[in-house]
């Protein structure tokens, strides 16, 4: 009779062996012990508890050691270390406890009938066995009667959801996957023809249907025919291709994304140098994905020579001071053609608050640069180019951006197609109404509005304006500064009044310096309301005379001088006017007066 050991020895044996196990292969790989605990996310305390048998490797703890190791998680459970849990447990009788214990699927079986088979095989003269099985599966079909399954694990029922291993023996058929075949066959070759070792991929079904995509593998390390037996091991990597399969349907989302935006993303690190590029990105640079090797000498290159000096300076502040910035510029394809991208990227610190890469996105905004020249006819373009499409990017990247599986970098790229993609939406129906306005043809069908509630969602949405400005947005109404429960209610279409104050406090925040204030009034007055804006810098003596005429601009880089054209064509369609009072002492204060009631067009 056997001696009865305490029902925990048989677990402390295979939390040595594993232990032994995860520190030969830590070794091979010439890593700390911290270093495999930073790569697998656990504390070096526990890495030195599952060396010295401390502590019980899960399935869940296997695959994640394995990640950072770079090997399979079955390597820790290979065919030597079974042979020695078989060794020892023989040999104290407790080989049973220790197979049901792994927490890896496992499966006893005897060959020594199918290594008879085989030799039978060899001697009719077959050499090629995958051939010779793939033309008679009547012959596959014996190896697999050949093949007696003489035990599983615990883990094994747990993985394919059987209530008892007689349950799981009776319903075998079901649970083999349509791939069961053609693994089998593959197998069977790799023994037949003296293979050791075997390692593959197999879709079973659970009892009650469920797929499960596994890992299969065994070693034959004895004379199969004096023993027998092998322990075959399955590793359940459902999750894992369900994970897999998420990101590739995530990155195809992504790419087309990117190529209905003419958008691209970028990534460089700032430690090595190294640089990523999206196939988009590629093909927004000229080239067809992964042709070449992204550096950021190959766009210094690429750039015209005028806009160079700029991006590469905004570029190099990023990396030195970690500041975000964007810019257009002109790249020249390998071609010869010539097309303008907006770049636009911040910066990734590091745990010391160091720059540690920068991660950016480009888009394709030639066709606007083309439009901005053909200003006579930006109007009927716009309406008639770029609207659908602008709309159906910013509707793709609003579906795509909320996917859990996608990475930062691949969510910042989203979020900034949605986000450019809607500004130049709403420029391009701004153009569209103001084309309208000016050929008496805007459909007006004026509504209730609160003036107060406009100004707070234009302070609202100039909120970044502001901040990086450094500049005050000061709000008062009927003479005092404004209130929660201020309201002043007019008809008039809460767009168009919106778009018009929006412009006005823009163009007086651009034109303020730091630290200034700008002050929006807004009046009651008996026969209608009074809206004014007020900054310290006075308009330009150059553009006085021409202020509210289309495409004047006191030259700031990206102004299109339409800012207060539209504001005087939208006052007027609400049946209002506007003025402009200009000093050097005084500043400059524009008023609006609108009626109670605008007309209906």
């Amino acid at each position: 009779m056997h001696e009865t050991l305490p029902d925990d020895q048989p677990t402390s044996k295979l939390r040595r062996l594993f232990g032994h196990t995860l520190a030969r292969l830590r070794a091979e790989a010439g890593i700390t012990r911290s270093a495999l605990a930073q790569r697998a996310g656990l504390s070096r305390d526990r890495i030195f508890a599952l060396e010295n048998g401390l502590a019980s490797p899960s399935l869940d703890l296997l695959e994640q050691l394995g990640l950072a190791l770079g090997v399979d998680p079955v390597q820790f459970l290979l065919q030597d270390n079974l042979d020695e849990l078989r060794s020892q447990g023989r040999n104290e009788g407790r080989f049973e406890d220790l197979f049901e214990s792994t927490p890896i699927s496992l499966w006893e079986e005897d060959l020594s009938d199918l290594f008879l088979y085989f030799d039978e095989l060899r001697g009719q003269g077959i050499r090629d066995f995958r051939r010779y099985f793939a033309e008679h599966p009547e012959k596959l079909a014996e190896c697999a009667r050949r093949v007696k399954i003489l035990n599983v694990n615990k883990a094994t029922l747990e993985m394919l959801n059987a209530p008892s291993k007689e349950a799981l023996f009776a319903g075998l058929g079901q649970v083999l996957g349509d791939d069961s075949d053609e693994v089998f066959l593959e197998e069977m070759a790799v023994l037949a023809e003296g293979g050791r070792e075997f390692h593959g991929e197999i879709t079973h079904r659970t009892l009650d249907g469920q797929p499960r995509h596994l890992v299969i593998h065994f070693q034959l390390l004895d004379n199969p025919l004096a023993s027998g037996r092998v322990v075959v091991s399955l590793i359940d990597v459902t999750r894992q291709k369900a994970t897999e399969q998420a990101l590739r349907l995530s990155q195809a989302r992504l790419d087309r994304a990117q190529e209905i935006a003419r958008f691209g993303c970028f990534e460089q690190n700032l430690q090595t140098g190294e640089t990523f590029w999206s196939d988009q990105t590629y093909r927004l640079m000229g080239h067809e994905p992964g042709s070449i090797v992204p550096t950021l000498q190959l766009v210094r290159t690429q750039i015209h020579p005028e806009d160079r000096p700029e991006l590469v300076e905004k570029h190099e502040q990023a990396a030195r001071a970690g500041e975000s910035y964007e810019h257009v510029v002109r790249i020249k394809h390998p071609n010869g053609e010539l097309c303008h991208l907006h770049f636009r990227a911040s910066v990734e610190m590091d745990s010391k608050g160091r720059p540690l890469r920068i991660i950016g996105a480009i888009q394709d905004v030639s066709e606007q640069r083309r439009m901005e020249q053909m200003r006579r006819d930006v109007e009927h373009i716009m309406r008639h180019d770029l609207q659908t499409p602008l709309a159906a990017a910013a509707t793709a990247a609003r579906a795509f951006k909320d996917d859990d599986n996608l990475r930062p970098p691949q969510r910042f790229v989203l979020q900034e197609i949605e986000r450019t993609t809607n500004r130049v939406l709403t420029m391009v129906r701004r153009h569209r109404d103001m084309f309208r306005m000016e050929t008496g043809r805007y459909g007006l069908r004026p509504r209730s509005v609160d003036l107060t509630d406009v100004a707070r969602t234009v302070r609202r949405e100039l909120s970044t304006l502001l901040l990086e400005g450094r500049v005050d947005l000061h709000i008062r109404c009927n003479a005092r500064p404004l209130r929660e429960e201020d309201t002043l209610l007019l008809d008039a279409d809460p767009f168009l009044l919106q778009t018009m104050l929006g412009n006005l406090v823009q163009n007086a925040v651009e034109a303020s310096a730091p630290e200034e204030q700008v002050t929006l009034l807004l009046d009651t007055l008996p026969d209608g309301k009074r809206i004014q804006v007020h900054n310290h810098a006075p308009v330009p003596e150059t553009v006085r005379e021409t202020f509210f005429e289309k495409y004047a601009t006191a030259g700031k880089s990206q102004g299109t001088g339409l800012g207060t054209y539209s504001a005087r064509l939208i006052a007027r369609t609400l049946g209002g006017d506007i003025h402009m009072e200009t000093s050097e002492k005084r500043g400059t204060t524009l008023t609006v007066y609108l009626p109670v009631q605008a007309p209906t067009i």
